[in-house]
């Protein structure tokens, strides 16, 4: 899962929507929300919901 989740703090810097990196490192669930949001994307429940970070880390990764 730590894998999924640097995957798409690596998405969210390429995509360049104004999210820093060190803010992103705070509250991880918020800022991927945040950014699924601008991309159009499905916003996750949990960080615990393996299937709804790999959809997230996909959907962020397709729109890079």
């Amino acid at each position: 899962m730590e894998r999924t989740i640097i995957r798409i703090q690596r998405a969210i810097s390429e995509l360049d929507l104004g999210i820093s990196e060190v803010t992103m490192r705070g509250d991880t669930l918020v800022f991927m929300n945040q950014a699924l949001r601008m991309t159009g994307g499905v916003q996750v429940p949990s960080l615990d919901d393996e299937s709804a970070l790999i959809r997230a880390m996909l959907h962020l990764e397709a729109a890079i």
